[in-house]
This record gives C-alpha cells, sequence and structure tokens, in this order.
C-alpha cells in the first residue's frame, strides 16, 4: 500500500590478458505504486529521467514477473 521506492547500482568490470575489457557502472532509484493488484505506475531516474506504467502479468503462489514500459528523456545542462 502507498509508494514503495527501489534503489540499484551495477557494476561490471572485466580482465582478460592483464587488459580492461569491461568497465561499467549504473546506478538508478524507482518510486512505484500499485494502483490495483495487477497494475502499477513508477517513476526512475538514472542519468536520464523516466516515467511509464508495469503490469503484474503472472501472480502465482511461487513468484509474480511485472512487465514495465516506459519513456526516458535526457537532457544537456
Amino acid at each position: 500500500d502507498g509508494w514503495a521506492i527501489r534503489q540499484d547500482l551495477v557494476f561490471f568490470y572485466g580482465e582478460a590478458e592483464k587488459e580492461v575489457n569491461a568497465n561499467f557502472w549504473n546506478g538508478g532509484l524507482r518510486a512505484e505504486r500499485r494502483l490495483v493488484p495487477r497494475l502499477g505506475v513508477f517513476f526512475a531516474t538514472r542519468f536520464e529521467e523516466g516515467f511509464g506504467v508495469d503490469i503484474k502479468s503472472v501472480a502465482l503462489k511461487q513468484m509474480d514477473m511485472y512487465l514495465s514500459s516506459g519513456i526516458t528523456y535526457s537532457f544537456e545542462l
């Protein structure tokens, strides 16, 4: 009930033959609200802003699966 706040931080790093071949950082924040048991909305921010809708496509005792879709925009300062 109400709003939920989620955050994430992802970091990938890889080396091969003493050379870095992967180096990726990504962090984000997402606010979401369930409107009805199988439909909700969210606002997400990474290095751009976004707004979208999610649908609970599978609702089983063992797991829930959500399908999220949204739009984003970015701007230069």
